[in-house]
């Protein structure tokens, strides 16, 4: 007998679900239910496998009337028997809600899916896998620029100025919800990568690895609130696959105070569920010094709740040098968090020099031990 209706796959995999997808033998729609943390109706997405437009609503599920009324539409949009479809989403919401009252499972140290290893960082001490990381700066130090740095060091799998620590080049995206401008990120892509060439030429050999790893990535500028735009966004991800994803930046994709708790919360909880579809996250996150609409005073990464959701910070700071023969400054990345490793890791130093009349694009790193020789100390 050909079953009614399987999950064909569940994220998280226990729990209540943020997405799960339905499927059945006795028919070839596929449904997906997808729950914006925080809100009560779900989106639902059914597909018949063809050329069709998907189908699309939004309703309440635990309310049978909702659930009724959205199985004759489907029947009746994709030509299908009604009591067939009306017993088929019954089954679904069956199996959700056998999810949702599983709220947790017990391992102990002998169960054979339990194998301890350090959780992999995906360029140096950058970037914990499956993960969010902030970057986190006042506005106009380079959060940007060093995030692009990143994606072209995993797109081109390099090993300068950081090295990536995958096996192959991977695909990355820049989700921009700060500037929209396709070609201003382009043009700062590409003087980029010329930074890179100019540079490290002489190691990576040919200049194509770097025009690959830009070819690899794909520029999302997004208009609406990542509350709002959500669900759509997750569709081009899935899509997509990268490896990377870049949020650019927190004050702008979120809706609401970064100081309120609730909001950093429940925003926090839809980008947690990508990195559950095997995405590493990171988020651009402008220094706070308070909050005007509540006036308050919050910390330097907004809210505590927005602190302690992301699982690595990287804070970037301009440092003043001296007896340097090209700079006065240098930027000072130091993880300032770090909740699968050390944060007693020494600081990176880099800066990244625009292309001018006088000067070329170029990326001049430096390490810790030799810009200790060089750095302006610091008064408190």
């Amino acid at each position: 007998m050909k079953t009614l209706a399987y999950i064909q796959r569940a994220v998280p995999e226990i729990g209540i679900p943020i997405e799960i997808e339905f499927g059945s033998e006795q028919h070839p729609l596929r449904m997906v239910w997808r729950k914006d943390p925080g809100k009560p109706a779900h989106e639902i997405i059914v597909y018949n496998g063809t050329e069709q437009l998907p189908f699309r609503d939004r309703a309440i599920l635990d309310y049978e009337q909702n659930r009724l009324k959205l199985a004759s539409t489907i029947a009746k949009r994709f030509g299908q028997d009604h009591r067939t479809i009306h017993h088929w989403f019954s089954a679904c919401y069956e199996g959700y809600r056998q999810l949702e009252q599983k709220p947790f499972r017990v391992y102990t140290a002998t169960d054979q899916s339990v194998t301890p290893k350090p959780v992999r960082f995906l360029i140096g001490n950058w970037c914990p896998e499956n993960s969010v990381t902030m970057i986190s700066a006042d506005g106009g130090v380079g959060k940007s620029a060093l995030a692009i740095l990143w994606s072209l060091v995993l797109g081109g799998q390099l090993t300068v100025p950081w090295s990536s620590t995958l096996s192959e080049p991977v695909s990355w995206v820049y989700l921009d919800w700060e500037n929209q401008n396709e070609n201003n990120f382009y043009y700062r892509t590409q003087v980029i990568a010329d930074a890179l060439w100019n540079s490290y030429g002489h190691i990576l050999l040919d200049r194509a690895i770097l025009e690959q790893a830009v070819l690899r990535g794909y520029y999302i500028p997004v208009y609406a609130p990542l509350g709002s735009s959500y669900t759509r966004l997750t569709d081009n991800l899935q899509a997509l696959n990268p490896k990377l994803v870049i949020i650019d930046s927190a004050s702008m994709a979120i809706y609401g105070s970064l100081n309120d708790e609730t909001v950093a919360r429940e925003h926090m909880q839809m980008v947690h569920a990508w990195t559950l579809m095997g995405i590493t996250v990171v988020i651009i996150s402008h220094i706070a010094k308070e909050d005007v609409r509540a006036r308050a005073k919050i910390g330097p990464y907004g809210s505590r709740m927005f602190f302690n959701l992301a699982r690595q910070i990287v804070q970037l700071q301009p440092r003043q040098i001296q007896k340097h023969s090209r700079l006065d400054r240098i930027i000072e990345a130091t993880i300032v968090k770090n909740n699968y490793g050390s944060i007693d890791t020494e600081p990176v130093y880099y800066y990244l020099f625009y292309p001018s009349r006088n000067c070329k694009a170029e990326l001049v790193t430096m390490d810790a031990t030799t810009a200790a020789n060089h750095l302006v100390r610091e008064e408190n």
